[in-house]
């Protein structure tokens, strides 16, 4: 079976010297054969036959330290590398509300290193090219890559780790590309699906980076991974005490019947549609990376705090104002009646208080927090009930909770939710499309990076949350 093409390239490219032993036995290993095979067939090759030298031959160990050395890649110490040139340290993130750390999958959150956003950048210039047929068509011209961007890409590639689909059509997380059983070119350009479902991990940890950082609701809910097409799950109701049971009397069983109750949510595909200006692929990875980054978190922060709140269960997660079995209060005022004092604590005081723990927050659009700020004392006494204070009003809180804002809500809809009870399972990876056709895009000369990510969503208890539907307009 010959070698192909690509592994050829690649083994001559680290170890120049290996183009005699490709000649002669590189048609011998098998299909399957990793790059360590190659390397080490090469090897013994190299211990089988004489070193070249004069005088007394050499020995073993020092055979092996030459061979060790050959089969190292050229490099003069004295060139710092693309990647070198980019620093990699991820200062810790804060949320921008509360100004604490972040934790994600069991860890503190860090921000991008330059050196992820470089990565990605020249990551993004290698998707477009590996699309250039559907860009020229459109008459546009393929990013060109230039040798700072090998560099990157070299080292993406070598050491970096990968999310998506596997050679066996399973689905992997954080593995690199031997373990992922993909060479460059699959990963880099996927043609069955149109889309490339194997990215790079520092796309995938930038994508949720801003949504956690400036996020209003999604970084305070429980986040969990999953990796199949639907969660099935239960919850755990409170079981029974019987006390007094007299001497001699049978114990009651527990009824399990009402005891779990079964949780099922569908991931669904979220499309994140993301333009920019065609000039910009003319700047550094590090300026396109950053451009990404920004771009993509940005909708990707906006449309997870859209669907915890608004989502209809159907084509996207089950949002908690969507959710059945959630409890409704009337306006105390009447229906349309401006929001009062009172509804505050009826929105709060509808949720048990074993429930009610610190992440509890009240959710409305922006226009309905300002009518409860404006709140006055009385008819002739127009200090504010929830404060004067400059910073008071911007506090963004009521009465003893915070306030989180999404003007995807009307006016007249305010809710109160223990946000931890509510939960986003998220599949890791994403698929990626870049489009350029189309009279508006070409008439802005822009391009359009359109990013796939899969998440389901439920609130576990629907009793956590309580919320106001008839509210002023």
């Amino acid at each position: 079976m010959p070698v192909t093409q690509t592994t050829r390239e690649q083994m001559l490219d680290v170890v120049p010297s290996s183009k005699s032993w490709m000649d002669e036995h590189g048609d011998e290993m098998p299909a399957d054969a990793t790059f360590d095979d190659y390397y080490k067939s090469y090897f013994d090759w190299r211990m089988a036959r004489p070193l070249p030298g004069k005088g007394q031959p050499k020995t073993k160990d020092t055979k092996t330290m030459s061979v060790a050395n050959e089969l190292a890649p050229t490099t003069n110490p004295n060139v710092v590398s693309a990647s070198e040139r980019y620093s990699d340290e991820r200062p810790l993130a804060k949320n921008a509300i509360t100004g604490e750390h972040i934790m994600h999958k069991g860890e503190l959150l860090r921000l991008p290193s330059q050196r992820m956003l470089a990565r990605v950048g020249a990551w993004y210039k290698s998707v477009c090219n590996h699309h250039a047929d559907v860009l020229q068509e459109s008459g546009y011209d393929v990013p060109r890559i230039n040798e700072e961007d090998k560099q990157l890409l070299g080292d993406l590639y070598a050491k970096g780790r990968w999310t998506g689909t596997k050679a066996d059509g399973t689905f992997g997380e954080n593995l690199t590309r031997e373990q992922m059983g993909l060479p460059t070119k699959t990963i880099i350009n996927d043609a069955t699906s149109g889309g490339d479902t194997t990215v790079p991990v520092d796309l995938d940890s930038i994508a949720v980076i801003t949504p956690l950082v400036n996020g209003e609701l999604y970084p305070f809910i429980t986040r969990r991974s999953t990796n199949r097409d639907s969660v099935r799950t239960h919850s755990v109701t409170t079981p029974s005490v019987i006390w007094g049971t007299a001497e001699g009397s049978q114990i009651s069983l527990l009824d399990t019947d009402d005891f779990f109750a079964e949780i099922d949510a569908d991931v669904e595909k979220m499309s994140i549609a993301c333009t920019w200006g065609i000039d910009l692929e003319s700047d550094s990875a590090l300026d396109i990376g950053g451009t990404v980054a920004e771009v993509l978190g940005d909708r990707v922060r906006e449309q997870l705090d859209y669907v915890i709140c608004l989502g209809n269960g159907t084509t996207q997660p089950e949002g908690f104002l969507t959710a059945s079995g959630t409890t409704s209060v009337s306006c105390a005022g009447g229906a349309g009646a401006a929001p009062s004092v009172t509804d505050t604590e009826n929105l709060a005081k509808a949720i048990n208080k074993a429930l009610r723990t610190p992440d509890s927050v009240y959710v409305m659009n922006d226009t309905s927090y300002w009518r409860y700020r404006g709140v006055a004392i009385g008819a002739t006494d127009t200090r504010r009930v929830f404060g004067m204070a400059t910073s008071g009003h911007s506090s963004y809180r009521l009465i003893d909770f915070p306030v989180r804002i999404n003007n995807s809500i009307t006016n007249p809809v305010h809710a109160f939710i223990a946000l931890k009870r509510y939960v986003v399972w998220e599949r890791s990876g994403m698929e990626i499309v870049i489009e350029s056709g189309g009279k508006e895009l070409r008439r802005k000369s822009e391009r359009m990076l359109v990013l796939r990510k899969r998440l389901a969503g439920k609130l576990l208890i629907p009793s956590a949350c309580a919320k106001i539907t008839d509210g002023q307009a």
